[in-house]
């Protein structure tokens, strides 16, 4: 039984092994003897170092290989490497001290060029080589030229038509090399091309079909003005559409309220899912075009924000998380399906939903002697809410940093009882941390003025009780009763 039960394992992983070596029939295998001259043979080569028992790595695999038969079969004179860097590459790969497996590097005419670091799929690793070996914008020269050329494309495509050159030729010309490792640009002055697609001077966006619907435009007509933030901004809202795919390169172009579906990807399916995905969720956002913006996204790709709300992120069902204009988050606690969707929305709008807030379970008297213990749940009334300023401690459980300043700020707490001040913490490994620190250091000290509440000011002193002392003495809104404004102890007269 046991004979048996292996020999089926040793079947299966040759299967797989035939599959993958069939799925990288675009992809050189590269060695530390060969690596040197495969880079300088193609005068354009993406490089993969990677180790194949690595998770990550086994993932993105398949996306390589996908990208490499994408652009073999358009005839982009481009190559794809690969070099196993736990055997024949060991060498090359130590002599690049490469920081984390896997890397893809870009190599020009044997030189290293850039490292890529944009989305692990196929579709942005084939932007990505598309844009170092093609100007942008591409000259297209009759009307077939375009029709081929959309055709090919499965992502969102900005042309510009010109007969003459005038100042919004341009501006076509700056915004193109300013966002073309993010969008694909053409242009024309072809006068039968123009006249057919009845713009003289003027861009349009082109959706592929792969995103063609019923709820959105396949072609939009540039009418704003000849500036290029106005040509940035139509580019970015009509490339995204109803539902854009955020990915951490371009995340900054979404704003609140944003509602974000996390789908686990089939990395074996050359990112197919997220056409599956936007079209799924394009049947809600059409309804809600106007209150909240839609997004897609890999779990991969935002494997924090995801752990935020759920400890499963390894589930095939998608996640859904909502952020309103305070950046609040709602979690959909329904399976995914068009219909829970839409009443999640719906709900949000109505201000049914209550927030989600990873806050750890707290007693009303949960406190370390003077020192208050603050909770996501209660941080708005002990610290905000609070008449008294504030000496917030934003610790880490794991830091040896914060552990120390722990007794320290214990100490000064139990000096300060009287005061109108009080001294609280709060474990930012077991809740959520509060909008205004976004960005800030942490972990770390902060005060908190009880009429500036939202302009916490840093402690960037020694941990040290007579330091902080001082510190708080300067920055309380009334003298402290005991220590004057530059930390000193007041005497007694008896004392003097």
């Amino acid at each position: 039984m046991l004979l048996k039960l292996n020999v089926s394992k040793v079947l299966v992983l040759l299967l797989w092994l035939r599959t993958c070596l069939a799925r990288d029939k675009n992809v050189l295998k590269m060695t530390d003897s060969n690596f040197h001259k495969q880079i300088t043979f193609h005068k354009d080569i993406m490089v993969m170092f990677f180790i194949p028992w690595s998770g990550l790595c086994q993932r993105i695999r398949p996306q390589y290989a996908a990208a490499a038969d994408i652009l073999k079969e358009r005839n982009l004179p481009v190559a794809f490497g690969k070099i196993d860097c736990s055997r024949a590459g060991r060498s090359t790969c130590a002599s690049k001290n490469l920081p984390t497996l896997p890397v893809l590097y870009f190599y020009h005419n044997g030189q290293f060029v850039k490292e890529y670091t944009g989305a692990r799929d196929s579709l942005n690793i084939v932007k990505f080589m598309r844009v170092q070996v093609l100007p942008s914008p591409l000259e297209l020269k009759n009307i077939d030229e375009l029709k081929r050329f959309l055709n090919r494309q499965d992502d969102v495509v900005v042309a510009g038509f010109f007969e003459e050159d005038t100042r919004l030729k341009r501006m076509f010309f700056k915004v193109a090399e300013e966002m073309k490792e993010s969008v694909i640009f053409v242009y024309s002055s072809c006068e039968k091309l123009l006249i057919k697609q009845g713009v003289m001077d003027g861009i349009v966006l082109f959706r592929p079909r792969c995103l063609h619907n019923k709820y959105e435009d396949e072609r939009i007509l540039f009418t704003g003005r000849t500036v290029i933030g106005e040509i940035k901004n139509f580019i970015i809202k009509g490339y995204h559409g109803l539902v854009g795919h955020r990915v951490p390169t371009n995340r900054y172009n979404f704003a609140n309220p944003l509602v974000v579906v996390y789908y686990t990807v089939d990395y074996h399916k050359g990112g197919k899912e997220i056409n599956y995905w936007r079209n799924r969720v394009i049947k809600v956002a059409h309804k809600y075009k106007n209150d909240v913006k839609f997004a897609i996204s890999a779990v991969d790709d935002f494997e924090a924000e995801v752990a935020d709300v759920t400890e499963n992120i390894s589930t095939m069902k998608p996640v859904v998380i909502l952020r309103d204009l305070e950046s609040k988050k709602y979690f959909m606690t329904e399976e995914f399906s068009n219909e829970a969707l839409d009443a999640f929305v719906r709900d949000f709008l109505d201000q049914k939903l209550t927030p989600y807030i990873k806050s750890k379970t707290f007693l009303q008297h949960d406190n370390d002697g003077a020192v208050l213990i603050a909770h996501a749940q209660n941080f708005e009334h002990l610290v905000l809410n609070s008449t008294k300023d504030i000496l917030l401690n934003l610790y880490a459980a794991w830091s040896g940093g914060s552990q120390k300043f722990a007794l320290v700020l214990r100490e000064v707490a139990d000096l300060l009882r009287d005061d109108n001040v009080n001294v609280v913490k709060m474990d930012t490994t077991e809740n959520e941390v509060p909008a205004m620190f976004a960005g800030k250091p942490l972990p770390n000290v902060y005060f908190l003025n009880k009429k500036k509440k939202k302009h916490p000011i840093l402690y960037d002193g020694q941990p040290n009780v007579e330091q902080v002392i001082k510190f708080v003495a300067k920055m309380a809104t009334n003298e402290l009763n005991d220590f004057d404004r530059d930390g000193s102890y007041k005497l007694d007269k008896d004392e003097l």
